[in-house]
């Protein structure tokens, strides 16, 4: 498969099986800066409050399914994959 910008990583991305998902953190679609992963998300469920606010809702549904995933999980572990909040993130810069 040829990838041509962001938005059609995550049209392919967040259109797969876990497995395929990992696959893309193993070939690098997510290498961001000396070798780190970054993919944002915005999981969360959805409600009426939230949506009167904001026009990204239905692709939080799929950030969270992603983060919850048990092999996602289970994968981000054996391979130190870190989850982080913007909070915590900022600290992390500094690094980069």
């Amino acid at each position: 498969m040829k990838i041509k910008n962001q938005s059609e990583i995550q049209y392919h991305f967040y259109g797969t099986k876990p497995k395929k998902q990992i696959e893309f953190f193993e070939k690098g679609y997510f290498t961001w800066k000396d070798d780190v992963e970054m993919l944002i998300c915005h999981p969360a469920f959805l409600d009426y409050e939230l949506k009167q606010i904001s026009s990204f809702t239905d692709v939080r549904l799929l950030d969270y399914d992603l983060v919850t995933n048990p092999e996602i999980l289970d994968w981000m572990k054996k391979n130190e994959v870190q989850l982080v909040t913007f909070k915590t993130a900022k600290g992390i810069s500094k690094v980069l």
